[in-house]
């Protein structure tokens, strides 16, 4: 016989399994609740971490993709620390060492007054080994008082033997959050039933422990007096828990089920009407697939039940699901959320509006990672819409170059100026207007031609009245590269021509882009002057050029400017200007959110120190040649590889590094780039010297000489004067050629200079005891590298926390590092 009392549905219950777990939470980096659907994942985790009463913010995850993944973490790093999530969304998915590697900075650099869990919801969505690699680094490197909570029902990571061995997982699985019959006793008298042995007996086999089934036999038998069951688990939701809703909350469903997680002001803006919020809270009153998060307010929809309502959403008539869609997709606008907007739109077949958002995005939401919508959006939008937006054409082709994709990139180029031409509603004006914007995208495909990239702007200025609507003057000029003059020195013996061409064209291009790249060509010139070995106009022309660049907020030709200055340091053998201005770089790049600069900071890093022989200063990526999946645009590839030749040099991997130059140099030679090929044969000719192969050292070295010596390129042969310095020489006494003697005799008196330079550096930072700590800087270091806050060191110590940071700051200095990660290792060292 079974006893009643009034019944509540939304009585929760954690069994003894599952309670033994919840330590776990706390003393493991990284929880891992697996199990098939409908086993209460959610709600255990959920009603665990209440009872632990911490701090909290959830991610579910909706889609497939690595960018949307990234997307919903760092909306929910937000809840705990706004500038983190802001930082880390700036940065972009961490898929090589230099991107988790400031991930880690930005990461472990927030403070966090209380133990605070991440949790990440349906993990099992995700398709993507980049973000299961970043999961698994994310596991192992949280900072204090974090803690991960991923949610599967199926596993996520092929070794969780492993990581469960070394500690980094607690696990929690069916065999948890499974009920036994006594479970199911002690569950159904919480909510106002108690049963006879027979019928527990009977609900076990019916449910078999499944958590959801027992629940909704539950909210059934509410309704109708008996434990009568279902063909399958969705269909009782839909017949004990969807059916009995009023045909207003199922209404009011079909707008909201479009998000796993949203905001009153969101329900409110899709519903349209003054009662969502009564509404909401009759739909968490009757049942428990619904819940709503106590620090955020933000209101979820239990898997089960989400399902259900986007089942009834899709028998909706079509008209009816694109005008939800798009209002969706108008929210996300609103909050300049410009890539969801476009995907509640292109869901709704709204090309119209599909082609406003983009337009207000510019497509800079597109990266390599998710190029795959973009052109998906291009090839369904309909031909005659298209044409009617000519702008949006012109962002498609402009975006398509910078993703590589140069087939696409001329088809889409080559149908813009058709339908601009064709289109017969556009007045005269602002026809030119758009062939302008066409000219200039026209002028990216002749890079690094400077002569034929100013006739497109030229063509520019003649026909448009209005500056460029689809670049933005703050945007990227560089590609990423640390060096104008290695962008556009692409011919032997024309650099004075390039140079003065440069000189003239900029200022059409600075007219219609409203001084996008201001201050490029006068950077070049300062780098002139630095190869040429002018030290005083190359300083000169670098000032100039650094407050050109920032009259227009050009953030990517700033550090262009700054690492010549950093190169002028380094020659005239001032270690600590030339420190504090790569500190200074990479703190704008950080302050700015400029990640896309991250590797390009991280390629002055290494020129410096490979050049002071310091490879342990170097970034472990570039150190270790772990190229794959960088960001660095194409254009500057050629340059990480100048880079690589020389620290392959200073690892002495001179076999290497000759197998790998005829790749370099195909490379220096696609758009090309001389300096490139200079750099690359001079290292080749070290390399070749090394293993005593003097011929074709000998012939290397020509090479770059016949290459350098028209243009009056000195320091290349200064800065690597420690390798091929002899062999200079002994071509320029014995060839015969008086051109060789004289080029070698200035490239000599550069290197004495230089090499005077750098062994005065080492001798006072580098060598046995420059870079020791003081007794009291060791304490102070070796607590930061324990991961104790300025705080906490300072309670310690019995010193301010601003004694802390003053001391830290130099301390880093001394050691020559930029975060706490590298101070670790440096303290694990010593």
């Amino acid at each position: 016989m079974r006893t009643q009392k009034s019944i509540n549905p939304r009585t929760l219950y954690l069994n003894k399994s599952l309670l033994s777990c919840m330590d776990g939470f706390t003393s493991c980096p990284c929880t891992v609740v697996e199990a098939p659907m409908g086993y209460g994942k959610t709600t255990a985790v959920r009603e665990l971490l209440k009872r632990i009463g911490c701090r909290e913010t959830w991610q579910c995850v909706d889609t497939q993709g690595a960018a949307d993944f990234w997307a919903g973490f760092c909306r929910a790093l937000s809840s705990l620390d706004a500038a983190l999530g802001d930082n880390l969304i700036h940065l972009g998915l961490p898929t090589d060492a230099a991107t988790r590697y400031e991930f880690t900075f930005l990461i472990q650099d927030t403070a966090f007054s209380e133990s605070v869990f991440l949790v990440v919801d349906d993990c099992h969505l995700i398709d993507s080994s980049e973000v299961e690699q970043f999961l698994k680094f994310f596991l192992k490197n949280l900072p204090n008082k974090m803690h991960l909570v991923l949610i599967a029902r199926h596993a996520i990571f092929s070794d969780l033997a492993e990581l469960r061995l070394k500690g980094y997982i607690n696990y929690i699985g069916l065999e948890q959050l499974e009920f036994t019959t006594d479970d199911i006793d002690q569950y159904y008298r919480l909510c106002g039933i108690g049963l006879l042995k027979s019928d527990l007996d009977r609900l076990y086999a019916l449910s078999e422990g499944w958590v959801s089934a027992l629940y909704l036999f539950l909210v059934n038998y509410a309704a109708t007096g008996t434990f009568t069951p279902a063909q399958d688990i969705q269909t009782l939701v839909y017949q004990a828990v969807y059916l009995p809703l009023s045909d207003e909350l199922k209404d009011f469903l079909n707008g909201i089920c479009l998000f796993d997680s949203f905001s009153l002001q969101q329900a409110r803006y899709l519903w349209k009407r003054d009662n969502a919020r009564t509404l909401l809270d009759q739909l968490l009153a009757c049942n428990a697939f619904l819940t709503r998060e106590r620090r955020t307010n933000q209101y979820h929809l239990h898997n089960l039940f989400s399902l259900c309502v986007r089942e009834e959403f899709s028998r909706l008539p079509a008209e009816k699901q694109s005008v939800l869609l798009c209002r969706a997709g108008q929210w996300h606008l609103q909050q300049g959320e410009y890539d969801r907007a476009m995907e509640f739109f292109y869901r709704a077949k709204e090309f119209n509006l599909l082609l406003g958002a983009l337009e207000k995005d510019k497509a800079n939401s597109f990266t390599t990672e998710n190029k795959e919508i973009l052109i998906r959006y291009l090839l369904e939008c309909p031909t005659p819409l298209l044409s009617s937006h000519p702008l949006s054409m012109l962002i498609f082709s402009k975006r398509l170059f910078g993703l590589n994709e140069p087939e696409l990139f001329e088809k889409t180029c080559a149908a813009t100026l058709e339908k601009i031409l064709e289109n017969d509603r556009l007045t005269e004006e602002e026809r030119n207007n758009y062939i302008g914007e066409y000219e200039i995208i026209r002028s990216i495909a002749c890079y690094n031609d400077i002569t034929k990239m100013s006739q497109h702007h030229q063509k520019a200025c003649e026909l448009m009245t209005r500056e460029s609507a689809i670049f933005d003057s703050d945007s990227m000029w560089t590609f990423s590269s640390p060096s104008v003059l290695y962008m556009y020195y692409r011919e032997s013996g024309m650099l004075s021509e390039h140079l003065r061409v440069i000189k003239e064209a900029m200022p059409y291009y600075y007219q219609v882009t409203g001084g996008h790249g201001m201050g490029a060509e006068t950077v070049m010139e300062a780098e002139v002057y630095y190869m040429r070995g002018d030290m005083e106009n190359a300083e000169i022309h670098f000032h100039t050029a650094l407050e050109q660049a920032k009259s227009k907020n050009q953030w990517s030709i700033s550090p262009c400017a700054e690492f010549l200055q950093v190169r002028i340091a380094l020659y005239r053998g001032n270690y600590r200007l030339a420190v504090s201005t790569l500190k200074r770089m990479r703190e704008n790049m950080s302050a700015q959110k400029h990640y896309i600069l991250l590797h390009t900071i991280d390629i002055c890093d290494a020129i410096f120190y490979a050049q002071l022989s310091e490879p342990s200063k170097i970034p472990e990526w570039i150190l270790n040649g772990d190229f794959a999946n960088i960001k660095l645009l194409f254009p500057s590839i050629s340059i990480l590889q100048i880079v690589y030749g020389r620290v392959l040099l200073e690892k002495r991997e001179y076999a290497k590094l000759i197998g790998l130059s005829d790749s370099f140099l195909e490379t220096a030679g696609i758009f090309p780039n001389v300096l490139s090929q200079v750099y690359t044969l001079i290292h080749l000719a070290a390399a070749y010297e090394k293993l005593g192969h003097y011929d074709k050292s000998a012939e290397a070295l020509k090479k770059a000489l016949n290459i350098a010596m028209p243009d009056q390129l000195y320091l290349p042969f200064a800065e690597n004067g420690q390798y091929v310095n002899a062999l200079l020489q002994e071509l320029g006494r014995f060839s015969g050629n008086a051109t060789y003697a004289e080029f070698a005799q200035h490239c000599r008196e550069f290197q004495k200079t230089y090499a005077a330079s750098i062994q005065s550096i080492r001798r006072r930072y580098f060598e046995k005891g420059g870079r020791r700590l003081t007794e009291r800087e060791l304490e102070v270091a070796r607590l930061a590298a324990k991961g104790f806050s300025n705080r906490e060191i300072g309670e310690r110590l019995f010193i301010t926390e601003n004694t802390v940071k003053a001391r830290l700051k130099h301390i880093f200095e001394k050691l020559s590092l930029r975060s706490r990660v590298q101070l670790k290792d440096a303290i694990d060292k010593m």
